[in-house]
């Protein structure tokens, strides 16, 4: 998986299907805790979290494979979304989580309570994400984009619905767009 930050949204309807969609607007994040985080990645403490988690990882790789696949598999077996592709992306996101979380349990990172919090908090906040996919896929879908745009056109007066012959549709004029 890819992880990237951008502006504007990919355009077309099969990106979308591909992209995992996490929207951060202004004041969702609080600026004093993503300081203290800055300041915490300047320091070294997520190079030094991420070198340990590969180095418990790499002895294990074999194993944390196959328990990632069934795991994933589990997830999936659950998972219905608006696209099959959003219920993969989350299977997998969830698989990896868990494989992180037995990382944390295993070094006594967490105890078993906070591995269970920490483990519901990742799910409802994965599970909100996945939810708020079907709106960018919609968005991209050219249909409806087209007609969000043409209501939008003939609400606005900038444009009209004719008939075959130019003229206005008999008996639903206003409806069409067309105006005294």
């Amino acid at each position: 998986m890819l992880l990237a930050t951008a502006e504007e949204l990919p355009r077309g309807q099969s990106v979308h299907a591909r992209v995992f969609t996490c929207e951060i607007r202004d004041g969702d994040i609080s600026r004093e805790k993503l300081t203290a985080c800055q300041q915490d990645a300047a320091s070294g403490l997520y190079a030094e979290a991420v070198a340990g988690f590969i180095a418990w990882l790499a002895p294990r790789l074999s194993d944390a494979r196959a328990e990632f696949d069934r795991l994933r598999r589990e997830a999936r077996a659950s998972l219905q979304y608006s696209h099959p592709r959003t219920s993969d992306i989350c299977a997998q996101l969830t698989a990896t989580y868990s494989i992180f979380i037995a990382y944390l349990l295993e070094t006594a990172v967490v105890d078993d309570t906070q591995a269970a919090q920490l483990q519901a908090r990742i799910g409802s906040a994965l599970m909100q994400a996945a939810d708020a996919q079907a709106h960018y896929g919609a968005s991209a879908e050219p249909t409806v984009a087209f007609i969000r745009l043409l209501g939008s056109a003939l609400g606005a007066g900038r444009a009209h619905l004719a008939d075959r012959s130019g003229d206005a549709p008999a008996c639903q004029e206003q409806a069409c767009g067309w105006r005294p």
